[in-house]
């Protein structure tokens, strides 16, 4: 789990367990810029900074998501 108030650089695999899924999954989202990364030469890295970002936004979108369902099946 990333540490808070601690911007620190992750490699793949560190962002991959992170969001609980595989090292193919976060290449494929890299590919498809649908995560936040940056290049050092041919590696790609990423800050814990960004990775908090990034699954406080996919978290509100499933929020958003299942609350305007509930007001659809509701009305």
């Amino acid at each position: 789990m990333i540490t808070k108030n601690e911007n620190r650089t992750l490699n793949a695999q560190e962002v991959a367990e992170e969001l609980g899924v595989c090292k193919k999954t976060i290449y494929k989202m890299v590919k498809e810029k649908k995560i936040p990364f940056y290049r050092i030469g041919r590696l790609i890295r990423f800050t814990s900074d960004a990775i908090e970002e990034y699954q406080r936004i996919q978290e509100q979108e499933v929020l958003s998501h299942i609350k305007k369902e509930v007001q659809e099946v509701t009305a």
